[in-house]
């Protein structure tokens, strides 16, 4: 987290770079699994929150469950293209 501090929790970042900045943290939080349950639930609160301080809106219904989770388990495996993909998809300006 203290990285993402430094970022500034991902303020004043254009929205390509928000895209990818939010895409990264999703997955490496992903890895953590910190709940026996509600990890999912507990994450799109956190990142909806993280994304309206930087000024963005994350709308998860413009998602598709089997192309999310396949973006998840390729960003595990190193590869953040396809989960870059699907946040373009749900982040939107706040403003």
């Amino acid at each position: 987290m203290s990285a993402l501090e430094e970022e500034e929790g991902l303020c004043d970042l254009d929205q390509q770079t928000f895209v990818a900045r939010i895409a990264h943290y999703y997955c490496e939080i992903y890895v953590l699994h910190p709940f026996r349950a509600g990890n999912g639930r507990a994450q799109r609160i956190f990142f909806e929150q993280l994304a309206l301080h930087a000024g963005y809106l994350l709308n998860w219904d413009k998602l598709e469950p089997e192309s999310w989770h396949k973006a998840i388990v390729a960003g595990v495996g190193g590869d953040l293209a396809p989960l870059n993909v699907q946040f373009a998809k749900v982040v939107s300006p706040a403003r």
